[in-house]
C-alpha cells in the first residue's frame, strides 16, 4: 500500500550532509514528490471473516526530484557510487553515497517548509540530464533509511519568522573558553541533539565543532554550545556557522543557514 504526494511544489533548495559538510547541491526545477510505501501482516481466526489486527511490517520512503544541472558536483552527488576528483567524474566503482538530505521550500503561506530525511541512498536509475527550456535538469530519486530512532526525518512547516543571531556582545564564549554562548533575536525551542549543525573558527584557521548543544538557563533565547575538545584560547577571534537545519524558535521559526557571525571573545 502507497501514498504518493507533492511535498513541495515549485523551487525547493537541495542540501547534502550536515553542518560542516553540509552542501547545496543544487535546486529542484518542478517540486519534489514523496512516496511512502507501508506493508501491514493480517491476523484474521476462523470464527471471523474479516481482519482482526494488522501490523505494520515494513514502510519505504522514497523522494523524486528534478535537480537543475548547475556544476559536475551535484552530478557526483546524484549519481550512485560516483566520486569526483577535480574536474574529472568517474561513475561506478565508488561506496554508495549516504547523506542526510534537507530540502527547503515555500508553503502556501509563504513561509519555510524544511525537509529532513536522516539518512538517505540515491537509488534507481539516473538518467542523463535533459532540457527544461534552458536549464538543464536531472531526475534523482532518494530512498531514506530510519535512523536509530526508527524515524526517517522530520517536516517542519514555520509558523513564524525566522530567529536571527544577535551579534557583537550578545553571542560570545564564555569565561573558561568552554561555551559559545549563541544569542538569538527571539525564545529558542529545545536544541538538544543538534550540535552537529553548528561549528566555529578560531583565528579563521581550522573547523572546530560542538559536542553539545542546550538552552541558556535563565534564558531562552541563548543557545549554549559546547566546545568539542580544547578549550578556546582566551581573547582569540572567533566566528560561527550554521548550516539549515533543525533549530527552530519557541513559535517555530526556521532558523536559517549563517556564516561567519562575530563571536566576542572572553
Amino acid at each position: 500500500m502507497g501514498t504518493t504526494a507533492n511535498v513541495l511544489i515549485g523551487t525547493a533548495e537541495i542540501t547534502l550532509g550536515v553542518g560542516v559538510l553540509a552542501q547545496v547541491v543544487g535546486y529542484t526545477e518542478d517540486g519534489v514528490t514523496m512516496n511512502v510505501k507501508s506493508d501491514y501482516f493480517h491476523t484474521k481466526s476462523e470464527e471471523n471473516v474479516g481482519t482482526l489486527k494488522r501490523y505494520l511490517i515494513n514502510q519505504e520512503v522514497e523522494v523524486a526530484l528534478n535537480m537543475a544541472e548547475g556544476t559536475i558536483v551535484n552530478l557526483a552527488d546524484a549519481i550512485p557510487g560516483s566520486s569526483l576528483v577535480g574536474a574529472v567524474l568517474t561513475l561506478g566503482g565508488a561506496t554508495l553515497q549516504e547523506h542526510r538530505l534537507t530540502l527547503r521550500g515555500i508553503t502556501p503561506g509563504g513561509r519555510d517548509r524544511v525537509i529532513i530525511l536522516t539518512l538517505v541512498n540515491p537509488i534507481g536509475e539516473v538518467s542523463m540530464p535533459y532540457k527544461k527550456g534552458e536549464v538543464s535538469i536531472v531526475p534523482v530519486v532518494f530512498s531514506a533509511l530510519v535512523d536509530d530512532s526508527g524515524e526517517f526525518g522530520e517536516v517542519t512547516d514555520a509558523q513564524a519568522a525566522a530567529p536571527t543571531l544577535m551579534v557583537g556582545a550578545n553571542t560570545k564564549s564564555n569565561g573558561t573558553g568552554t561555551i559559545i554562548e549563541a544569542k538569538f533575536s527571539k525564545t529558542m525551542a529545545s536544541p538538544v541533539g543538534k550540535h552537529l549543525e553548528f561549528w566555529f573558527t578560531e583565528e579563521s584557521t581550522g573547523v572546530r565543532s560542538f559536542s553539545a548543544a542546550a538552552l541558556h538557563g535563565g534564558d531562552d533565547t541563548t543557545i549554549d554550545l559546547t566546545v568539542n575538545g580544547v578549550a578556546i584560547t582566551i581573547g582569540k577571534l572567533l566566528a560561527l556557522y550554521y548550516a539549515l537545519g533543525s533549530v527552530i524558535s519557541g513559535d517555530v521559526g526556521v532558523l536559517r543557514s549563517f556564516t561567519a557571525q562575530t563571536v566576542v571573545p572572553r
